[in-house]
């Protein structure tokens, strides 16, 4: 049996030591015969016992025997180790190829090395290290060391494309825990490879943080604290952009601006700068609204708040509605949009009481919020409570109630009506927690805001007892769900609200909305049958003919706007209500 087969042979059986000896034993003609092929077959064997976790020491050291022995030329073993490089994918693997590369680099010639320039070191950074960062199943120490790998090996082929060098650092390193082992060395080197290509290492958050409090920090502190703002900002928005955005990076970012910010005078920088720090509390912005960084989501809404006090109060009302109408246009992307248009515009009701410019402008920020809708109930539910409780604000600060009888019309009008179809479905879909839950806060903010602006507007206040009234029947049926002795104790709920009755429609809307929908799910989840026939008797049948008076009476009196447009919400919602129970009672439908 000639010496490959026998190698391969060995190797499939894995008897490593008897395959080391027989390379040992070999002569160095034998072994340049089979070197390409035996190298990749102990090499995908390596990658093999590497992926897992096997002990792959005895076979490395096979492999350090073939290639001490075998005499190869500098491009054949360069040519053998591309080829396995493009073929193994266990970190230890191609950390073993690079290193072999690595000692190769000094025996090379030209094209070799501008391919690994070209083509190597790119597709290293975006094929494996990008890949890796993402792998959660690699410890991060592996992807320390690749990245240490990737810098000698960019240091040592000459490269000077300093475009992945800072890939590298802002997408990858940042991305690291810098309690990684070799994280320090990691830094140093990243510094002098910055220095020696003639970049700034200013370019990249992760110098700028690690330079911070040492003797030599990247930004000197002779500059003034708001010119050092300047000349982080586009270091700062490449790290709140990356792709692989997490908790770790973003904690550099904070360390940054805690470097500064704090020594900046609130209120000093002018609306004239407001432009070159646009991008940065949109990337900000985003951040804030990324539910995986958990803690530190809250840090990064104390930031953007700590950043934007320190711009005058004119710059600070731009800013706001510079970014509500980025995303109301789709121009800004952020996660949970409603809920962070919902903190914009607290953040703009808080301004209101400090600077008068924030109540002269109100009527543009209305302007951006009138035509805003959201579907879905439980989503919405921070912008909507954040427009009701600005709207309940305005009121009571008594703020140009010309606007607020538009706001009223426009804004609070609809939603009302929105909320009342919202309390159809909850009713047909009565299985959503979320909506369920939802619905009833809503639905007395709005009595709330209902009443401190009819108020202003000198309207007829509206009593909240009606109100209250429906709002506890909801909180009742919604722990019908949960509680089987909410259920067993709704013949005592009944009796209550039997012969409870209230003369004003428009007074009475949310009481008899929350009775009826309260029949309408006792009729669908089939409870009480001779319960329901009462409730029907005693309760439907009278309020179905004060609805017929009140009909009457909206005829005769048909200048009262409230009657009209609440009654034939009423008059549906019984419609639908005496359907479910006529089809549970096994009367016709």
């Amino acid at each position: 049996m000639d010496f490959l087969a026998n190698a391969l042979d060995l190797l499939e059986k894995n008897a490593v030591d008897e395959l080391k000896e027989a390379i040992i034993g070999a002569d160095h003609d034998t072994l340049n015969i089979a070197f390409m092929e035996l190298f990749a077959a102990m090499m995908n064997k390596y990658d093999d016992m590497a992926s897992e976790q096997q002990c792959t020491q005895p076979l490395l050291a096979a492999i350090m025997h073939l290639n001490k022995n075998a005499h190869v030329k500098p491009k054949e073993m360069y040519i053998a180790l591309m080829d396995v490089y493009e073929a193994v994918r266990a970190p230890s693997a191609v950390q073993l190829v690079l290193e072999m590369l690595l000692e190769l680099l000094g025996e090379m010639n030209n094209n070799c090395m501008d391919e690994i320039r070209d083509h190597v070191l790119p597709s290293l950074l975006q094929e494996r290290i990008m890949k890796q960062l993402v792998d959660e199943d690699i410890a991060r120490v592996d992807v320390v060391h690749i990245c240490g790998l990737f810098i000698r090996l960019f240091r040592s082929s000459g490269c000077k494309k300093a475009d992945l060098l800072e890939s590298l650092i802002s997408e990858v390193v940042s991305c690291l825990p810098q309690t990684s082992a070799g994280f320090g060395a990691l830094i140093d080197s990243s510094f002098t490879s910055y220095v020696d290509l003639g970049q700034n290492p200013a370019s990249s958050t992760l110098l700028i943080a690690s330079s911070q409090h040492s003797a030599r920090p990247c930004i000197p502190v002779v500059y003034s604290a708001d010119y050092r703002f300047e000349r982080c900002l586009p270091a700062l928005i490449r790290s709140l952009s990356v792709r692989f955005s997490n908790s770790h990076n973003i904690s550099l970012v904070l360390e940054v601006l805690q470097g500064f910010i704090p020594a900046i005078s609130e209120l000093s920088l002018s609306r004239h700068r407001m432009p070159l720090f646009m991008e940065f509390f949109c990337a900000l912005l985003r951040t804030c609204g990324n539910v995986g960084l958990g803690d530190i989501m809250t840090k990064c809404l104390k930031a953007f708040v700590s950043s934007l006090q320190r711009f005058e109060p004119i710059a600070q009302l731009l800013i706001l509605r510079r970014l509500i109408r980025l995303i109301k246009i789709d121009h800004l992307k952020v996660s949970l949009e409603s809920q962070v248009m919902g903190w914009l515009i607290d953040l703009y009701r808080y301004r209101m009481q400090k600077y008068p410019i924030f109540k002269a402008e109100l009527g543009f920020l209305w302007a951006e919020l009138t035509e805003l809708r959201y579907t879905e109930l439980h989503e919405s539910v921070h912008f909507y409570t954040a427009l009701l409780v600005l709207a309940q604000f305005q009121a009571l600060h008594r703020i140009n109630k010309e606007l607020l009888r538009e706001v009223d019309l426009r804004v609070l009008g609809p939603l009302q009506q929105q909320l009342a179809d919202w309390t159809t479905l909850t009713t047909t879909d009565s299985g959503n927690d979320e909506r369920v839950q939802s619905l009833p806060f809503l639905q007395f903010t709005m009595l709330q805001t209902r009443n401190y602006v009819n108020q202003f507007l000198s309207k007829e206040r509206v009593s909240l007892e009606s109100q209250v009234m429906g709002w506890l029947i909801d909180l009742y049926r919604y722990r019908m769900q949960k509680y089987p002795i909410f259920k067993a104790e709704l013949g005592f709920l009944w009796a209550e609200l039997t012969e409870l009755r209230y003369t004003e429609l428009h007074e009475s809307v949310h009481f008899y909305t929350a009775l009826l929908v309260l029949a309408q799910f006792q009729a669908l989840h089939r409870i009480n049958k001779e319960l329901l026939r009462e409730v029907d008797l005693r309760v439907l049948g009278p309020l179905q003919q004060q609805l017929a008076d009140w009909t009457t009476l909206t005829t005769t009196d048909s200048g009262n706007d409230e009657r009209v447009q609440s009654l034939p919400f009423l008059q549906f919602t019984m419609l639908q209500t005496r359907n479910y129970v006529n089809q549970f009672l096994s009367k016709e439908r």
